[in-house]
C-alpha cells in the first residue's frame, strides 16, 4: 500500500489490524485483491515521494503478527526493513530495468499457478491451445498432467507428482506454466527490459523475447523432452549439486577420472554435475 506520510501508514497498519481483529478465518488472496483496488482508486493522490509498505503473509496469524510489528516497528523504520516479510520506504529509488529469470526442470509442481490459471480466462484458452497442439505427444491432455483430479492420500499425491516430473511432461509443463505467468504479469503492466533463463528457462526465455513462437517452444519443449527420455532408458542418467566451484569440481572429476559433466553453474560456490546413475553416485561419495 502507498500513503503520503508515515503518519498515514501508521493510520492503515492500526485500521486493518482492528478490523482482522475477530477474523478467524480470511482468504488473503481475497484480501490482496480488495486493498489492490482500494489502491487503484486512490492512486492518483499519491506523491511521487509517497510511503510505500508491503507485507508478505502465509496465514492469517501471520499477517496480524506482522501488522503488530509493523506498528512497533514505524517508529524505526530502518530496523523494520530487517524484519523477514515486511518492506518499507520513505524514498522509492528510481525505478531500475527488470528481468525475468525463467525457472529449470525440477520447479515443476502439480497445481502449479492454479489459482491463477482459474482467475484469468486468457490463461484457459491458452492451456486448451496447448493440450490440442501436443496432444500427439501424450495420452491425456498435458493440462490434465499438471491440474489432476483431486486424490485423498499421500501415496497418490506422491504419484501425481512423478507423472509430472517424467522429463518427457516436466519440460512442456515448466514452458506453458511460465508462458502463463509470463502473460499474467503482463497484464499487470509488468514489461522486462531483459529476459534470461536457468537451465530449461533459456528455451522460454527465447520464446518471451521472440526469438521462438509459442508453438514452437510447446513443440521443442515435448520433443527435447522425449528424446531425453528415450536416451535415458538404456543408460539412466541423473546430476547431483556440489557446493563448491566449478573449478574445484572439474579438478576432482579429472583427479579422480569420473565420468560425469558440468552441466549447471548455479553460483560461485554451487555446480551441478550430470552423469549416469552410478558414475554419479560414485562422484558424490
Amino acid at each position: 500500500m502507498t500513503r503520503n506520510s508515515r503518519a498515514e501508514v501508521q493510520k492503515f497498519v492500526s485500521s486493518l489490524s482492528k478490523k482482522l481483529e475477530n477474523i478467524e478465518s480470511l482468504d488473503l488472496a481475497q484480501l490482496a485483491y480488495c486493498l489492490f483496488l482500494d489502491e487503484q482508486r486512490h492512486n492518483e493522490k499519491h506523491k511521487p515521494d509517497a510511503c510505500r509498505l508491503d507485507i508478505v503473509a502465509m496465514s492469517l496469524d501471520d499477517l496480524k503478527n506482522k501488522l503488530k510489528k509493523t506498528a512497533h516497528g514505524l517508529s524505526t523504520p530502518n530496523e523494520l526493513n530487517t524484519l523477514p516479510g515486511i518492506f518499507y520506504s520513505e524514498n522509492p529509488k528510481p525505478s531500475g530495468k527488470l528481468c525475468f529469470l525463467f525457472p529449470g526442470q525440477g520447479s515443476q509442481r502439480v497445481n502449479m499457478l492454479r489459482d491463477l490459471a482459474i482467475g484469468f480466462p486468457d490463461t484457459q484458452s491458452h492451456i486448451e491451445h496447448a493440450d490440442d497442439l501436443l496432444k500427439r505427444y501424450f495420452d491425456k491432455p498435458l493440462s490434465g498432467i499438471i491440474y489432476p483430479l483431486p486424490v485423498f492420500s499421500e501415496g497418490e499425491r506422491s504419484t501425481q507428482q512423478k507423472q509430472l516430473n517424467a522429463t518427457q511432461v516436466a519440460q512442456p509443463a515448466m514452458g506453458l506454466v511460465d508462458l502463463v505467468a509470463f502473460d499474467i504479469l503482463a497484464c499487470f503492466g509488468l514489461q522486462p527490459e531483459f529476459v534470461a533463463g536457468h537451465s530449461y528457462g533459456e528455451y522460454v526465455a527465447l520464446s518471451a523475447a521472440g526469438a521462438i513462437s509459442r508453438d514452437d517452444l510447446l513443440r521443442l519443449s515435448a520433443i527435447r523432452g522425449q528424446i531425453v527420455y528415450q536416451s535415458s532408458k538404456n543408460h539412466p542418467g541423473t546430476m547431483a549439486a556440489v557446493q563448491v566451484s566449478a573449478d574445484k569440481t572439474s579438478a576432482v572429476i579429472d583427479e579422480a577420472r569420473l565420468s560425469v559433466w558440468l552441466a549447471n553453474l548455479n553460483a560461485p560456490n554451487q555446480t551441478i554435475i550430470a552423469g549416469e546413475q552410478n558414475a554419479i553416485a560414485k562422484a558424490v561419495q
